[in-house]
């Protein structure tokens, strides 16, 4: 039983292929003229637990799909165009959430080794970029000092201003203490 990030699966080495597997379903939709039981055909071959990538969302799901993984397989060709289970297992599985993964890659589970490589080639990718990295830091800085930072201080210096309590000349003072405040703060 192998579990990835709460994706569940078992070794599916000795069952028939893919191919193989959906050759069967194939084979028996040709057979069926009832659209319920061609419906529950395709769902069937599509989350076929013996396929290699379907996976389960619990151990004891997982489970189950092994079971009847083994009992899909034990039949002949044969008996599984006559059978009804071949469609019907599916309903032994409600409840349980079945996975379809195309790409593999996104079960590999996340370790505390890739923190450390991620920062590595952040690195690696600071130094073949030294100078474009260099540059845009230098643009981001320009554009805070210039643009960010003015509206900061001139912000803060109307709140101080206003914050004054004044009975006469309300103007006069607002714009001394607007003005001080912003020569403070480095501002003309």
């Amino acid at each position: 039983m192998s579990n990835n990030n709460s994706v569940f699966g078992f070794d599916k080495s000795g069952y028939l292929q893919d191919s193989e597997i959906e050759e069967l379903y194939l084979e028996k939709l040709k057979l069926v003229n009832n659209k319920e039981v061609q419906d529950k055909l395709f769902r069937a071959s599509f989350y076929d637990p013996r396929k290699s990538d379907i996976y389960f969302s619990s151990v004891e799901s997982a489970n189950k799909g092994k079971e009847i993984a083994d009992k899909l397989d034990k039949m002949a060709a044969e008996e599984f165009l006559s059978s009804d289970y071949v469609y019907q297992w599916f309903d032994e599985l409600s409840g349980a959430s079945l996975f379809k993964v195309v790409n593999k890659n996104v079960l590999k589970p996340l370790k505390g080794g890739d923190k450390k490589h991620m920062i590595k080639k952040l690195l690696q990718f600071v130094r073949t970029h030294r100078l474009w990295v260099l540059i845009a830091l230098i643009v981001i800085f320009l554009f805070y000092w210039f643009q960010v930072r003015p509206v900061k201080i001139r912000s803060y210096c109307d709140w101080v201003a206003r914050s004054k309590d004044y009975h006469w000349r309300v103007t006069k003072y607002y714009n001394d203490n607007y003005n001080s405040c912003l020569h403070e703060k480095g501002l003309k």
